[in-house]
């Protein structure tokens, strides 16, 4: 056994938790200044304190009372007289479970880290205000955009592009699946759309181009719904190819 503190009352118990920092509690139910079942609350409302093993140790051996026991946060009892190979079986087993919660904790926060990086990588490959209302402001027309992802990670991309003669691209994907891996897949569209830019005059040549690409990366059963369109601001024409999973690539022309 490591470092052992002892405290007087429950007041000076709540004090030596807070500086000593153990990796388990000892409480008797009956302690001057403050019970062994407040404590045990008041520990249990701290947040860092929540997973903090808590055993208490009480003369009260009705149903009544055990029950309090653990309606106070206790983690487990020892009924008195203690004996002292029980007391150390059940000391033994919580420094374990406490070491498989810590790790536990370290990893979920890991993640949520790295999930949180991975989200604003990927808004950063989306197209920004500024860029928005620039064109907005150079094609002398309004564009608004909300992008929202339903998981923690999304499975949509979309982009602008200018083109010369008034005209302006826009691509529009959403990958089947949801989580990481949808994510990963508007990761690699970002990447071929980079390689293969957007054509202006045949939306629908371009969307072959990506769809060749994406079937040589893609894993069975993952697959994109895409739409691809050409605003034309001299004509008012909206000129778009689109292509699903199961479906029939569509093309056409729109005023």
């Amino acid at each position: 056994m490591g470092r052992v503190a002892y405290a007087v009352d429950g007041v000076n118990g709540l004090a030596q938790v807070e500086a000593f920092r153990p990796d388990l509690v000892i409480l008797d139910v009956c302690m001057p200044k403050m019970d062994g079942f407040e404590m045990c609350r008041r520990l249990r409302r701290h947040h860092a304190q929540e997973d903090l093993p808590v055993l208490i140790q009480t003369a009260f051996d009705n149903e009544t009372s055990r029950t309090d026991v653990f309606l106070a946060g206790a983690t487990d009892m020892v009924s008195k007289p203690v004996v002292p190979v029980e007391l150390m079986a059940r000391i033994r087993i919580y420094p374990g479970k406490l070491f498989i919660i810590h790790n536990l904790l370290a990893y979920r926060e890991r993640v949520a880290q790295e999930l949180a990086n991975a989200r604003a990588m990927q808004h950063a490959m989306l197209p920004q205000a500024t860029r928005i209302q620039a064109l907005a402001s150079q094609y002398n027309m309004q564009i608004s955009s909300h992008f929202e992802a339903s998981s923690e990670l999304g499975e949509d991309i979309w982009d602008i592009v200018a083109f010369s003669e008034g005209r302006l691209g826009l691509y529009v994907a959403d990958f089947s699946g949801y989580g990481v891996t949808a994510a990963l897949n508007t990761f690699r569209l970002h990447t071929l759309v980079r390689q293969i830019p957007p054509l202006p005059d045949d939306p629908g040549a371009w969307l072959t181009a990506m769809n060749v690409c994406l079937k040589g990366l893609l894993p069975a059963g993952q697959f994109a719904t895409i739409l691809y369109a050409v605003v034309d601001t001299r004509s008012g024409t909206f000129h778009y190819t689109s292509a699903g999973g199961g479906d029939q690539p569509s093309s056409g022309d729109r005023r």
